[in-house]
């Protein structure tokens, strides 16, 4: 509910809307309205508003969609080899390495700071199988007229922007987390998972 504040020093009889337009002009009428309308600070939702709901599964049991997931393991032991071989199931619909069929097939958006994505990526994720129709390196940001590359710490938002304008995308890879502040990976993802490999 918006109120009228007329300040410290308020006059006798100032009561509503139409004696603070009057007092101090329509900017504080306005200003007052656009701070209830739009209410800063942490939201808080009652736990009646919500319903509960399954887990939406790319991968049973093992990637969730509208999830992060972090693939941690010793170096030299297969991460992007695990990682690059997820890519290649989603994006051709084959099997998981449990046995189980890939039922929700689309598109995989790829950043890896380490590896060249035409002499080491590519070839490796031909050889899982992957359909390269449904590949996407992630490459430069484009503004202001310019170009320059892609920053994890702070184009995450912006990666989120395009995949939302995509159909179809189901798996985010980004490798290493390292390269990212902590905060950005907590933005809520809608349609796919998001897989740090590190």
């Amino acid at each position: 509910m918006a109120i009228p504040h007329f300040g410290e020093n308020r006059s006798p009889g100032l009561s509503d809307f139409n004696d603070l337009q009057k007092h101090s002009k329509v900017e504080a009428v306005k200003r007052i309205i656009s701070e209830v309308a739009e209410p800063k600070g942490v939201k808080l939702i009652c736990s009646t508003d919500m319903e509960p709901k399954a887990v939406a599964w790319l991968w049973k049991n093992w990637l969730a969609l509208s999830k992060f997931h972090i693939l941690a393991v010793m170096a030299g032991t297969g991460k992007t080899t695990i990682a690059l071989n997820l890519a290649a199931v989603i994006s051709h619909g084959g099997q998981w390495p449990d046995g189980t069929q890939c039922e929700s097939p689309g598109n995989v958006l790829i950043w890896f700071g380490e590896d060249d994505p035409e002499d080491t990526l590519l070839p490796r994720l031909l050889m899982h199988g992957a359909d390269q129709k449904r590949i996407y390196f992630i490459s430069d940001i484009i503004e202001n007229n310019t170009t320059r590359v892609f920053d994890p710490s702070c184009d995450i938002p912006k990666l989120y922007e395009k995949a939302a304008q995509m159909e179809a995308v189901r798996l985010i890879i980004i490798d290493p987390p390292s390269s990212m502040l902590f905060p950005v990976i907590l933005i809520k993802m809608s349609k796919y998972a998001v897989l740090y490999s590190h």
